[in-house]
């Protein structure tokens, strides 16, 4: 993920920590807020009691593979917080489980190749 998408800094995170909406699952919890920017910016914290460092990382990577798959609004600062679960998930549930936090924020684009009926 390129840097102009990062929120880097402990008083971005903070920011976004106390002042963004909140929304969580069992894997994971999302908090949002506008930045007033033409793009998203994201961070993804995973604390320590998750695991060790090889172990933040790959729930890191995972969760950047998610938002590469899947379309999110621009306008918005998105963070990701893991929970202790997320690390023994399949992919897939982890994706389904981001998927639906973003849908009940509202962050997620919805694909237009849906199929009209026959009137």
């Amino acid at each position: 993920m390129q840097k102009d998408f990062r929120l880097t800094g402990s008083k971005q995170h903070s920011f976004v920590y106390t002042r963004g909406r909140t929304w969580s699952n069992r894997l994971l919890v999302l908090k949002t807020l506008p930045n007033e920017l033409d793009r998203s910016r994201y961070a993804f914290l995973v604390g320590r009691r998750i695991g060790n460092a090889v172990v933040r990382n790959y729930i890191k990577r995972r969760m950047r593979e998610v938002l590469r798959l899947v379309s999110v609004k621009t306008g918005w600062d998105i963070m990701f917080i893991a929970r202790r679960g997320s690390y023994k998930v399949d992919f897939w549930f982890l994706k389904k489980g981001a998927e639906q936090l973003l849908g009940r924020s509202g962050m997620l684009i919805q694909p237009s190749n849906t199929v009209e009926e026959d009137q």
